[in-house]
């Protein structure tokens, strides 16, 4: 039988992977680095841990779905499919801690870790139990917007940087076209498994050159009230 909503009676531990990744989304993007790396470590393992939450309630659907001889069967509210929707509701949180992080002192080293954080929360986005539980309320509230996106995971992780660069008092930044372009890589990048390990791998690169273009642009807006001496060492440190 088919149990409650997860939004219903959340589990104890609902609070405590909320308050974790609020935290993680807070400390990615702060000048020390310690802290910052220990963050993004921590946001990192919760959207892995969504991640793996999403691909075992995929297996326990399929087998209903073959004891029942059904095709398809609704995703069943288990421990898996509380984790997930956890996450899921926390997507803004997380696209403002991944724009903190691009934002801060050194990033280029982590744009994998924060290339697979996004893959993942993509892939949350465009999963079944998202498409159950969030579809159906999103083209309630906002019919034509839903309408203009091919997909409902490109909705979510556009309306979530929206959120997150408003966290940061970027909103202006909405229209530059590095900003347009990321929701897109994202995608692309998230949807490859299906593709060759070369085209799988070329995703990824265009993924992580999609966040240097964004760090490139706060770059350069950075450096552009600074001293030429101190644009010489912002650009230095953007090529380290």
């Amino acid at each position: 039988m088919i149990g409650p909503s997860p939004q219903d009676h959340p589990p104890m531990w609902h609070d405590l992977l909320t308050t974790l990744t609020r935290l993680s989304a807070q400390c990615m993007g702060c000048q020390h680095k310690g802290a910052s790396a220990t963050a993004l470590t921590c946001m990192s393992a919760l959207t892995g841990l969504a991640s793996s939450s999403l691909e075992a309630a995929a297996r326990s659907a399929a087998s209903l779905a073959s004891k029942l001889g059904v095709p398809n069967s609704p995703q069943q509210a288990s421990k898996e499919v509380h984790i997930v929707m956890c996450i899921l509701e926390q997507g803004p949180v997380v696209m403002s801690g991944v724009i903190g992080c691009l934002i801060s002192a050194s990033p280029l080293p982590r744009l994998q870790k924060l290339a697979t954080i996004l893959t993942q929360m993509c892939a949350l986005a465009g999963s079944n139990i998202a498409a159950e539980r969030i579809g159906p309320s999103l083209h309630n509230k906002s019919p034509n917007m839903m309408h203009q996106m091919p997909s409902l995971s490109h909705y979510l992780l556009t309306s979530w940087l929206s959120v997150g660069l408003a966290a940061h008092n970027l909103q202006a930044w909405e229209s530059h076209p590095a900003i347009q372009a990321l929701p897109c890589a994202v995608h692309a990048a998230a949807h490859s498994d299906g593709l060759s390990s070369r085209a799988r791998a070329t995703s990824l690169v265009k993924l992580k050159k999609a966040l240097r273009n964004v760090v490139e642009v706060h770059s350069k807006a950075h450096s552009a009230g600074l001293s030429s001496r101190a644009r010489a060492t912002s650009l230095l440190k953007l090529k380290v």
